[in-house]
């Protein structure tokens, strides 16, 4: 069987050979031989990093026994970037401890792409279920001291002092958005 196999391979590359082209290719031409530049336009705008980033907290009121704040990320430090998607966002002790569970996606508002020029913002509305709510146990006992909140796609995060706030399951954060929800 191997003898026969390279008998095909042989006859095959006989064949092969007898029908290549006699004609010389033709010789380079310098325009041909030189390396060829590619320009790419640099993109108007890309991922915003938390370095690129401030963030705050604007109430937004209540309803429905939960209180709401608008996390506001602001691009204070270069050119437009974008965001898109939830932030992360958790309840934070004196120490840095995490407080509860981090915040539930509310799908209130589909994410989008949001193009941040400089000096301009983003805003993810976060809700406080209110604790009175809850039969006791089921929130937390202890007192936030901080808010810590991760951009979208990013692992570093920007800590925003919000004193008093406890943990209770219904913990949410919407999409960030170019408009408030």
């Amino acid at each position: 069987m191997r003898v026969l196999a390279l008998c095909l391979l042989l006859a095959f590359a006989g064949c092969s050979k007898a029908t290549t082209s006699a004609t010389p290719a033709p010789a380079p031409s310098a325009v041909s031989a030189a390396p060829q530049a590619t320009a790419t336009a640099k993109p108007q705008s890309t991922r915003c990093h938390t370095a690129d980033l401030t963030a705050m907290l604007e109430d937004a009121g209540a309803a429905a026994g939960t209180s709401y704040r608008y996390v506001v990320l602001t691009n204070s430090n270069g050119p437009a970037c974008t965001l898109y998607g939830y932030p992360g966002v958790s309840l934070v002790d004196g120490s840095g401890a995490i407080i509860g569970k981090p915040a539930e996606r509310n799908p209130v508002k589909s994410p989008q792409v949001v193009t941040l020029a400089p000096n301009k913002s983003a805003y993810a509305l976060v809700g406080f279920p209110n604790p009175g709510n809850y039969p006791p146990g089921v929130c937390s006992n202890a007192q936030s001291a901080s808010m810590r909140i991760y951009p979208p796609d990013d692992l570093r995060s920007l800590l925003v002092t919000l004193a008093g706030e406890k943990w209770c399951p219904g913990f949410t954060v919407s999409a960030v958005s170019a408009t408030k929800v």
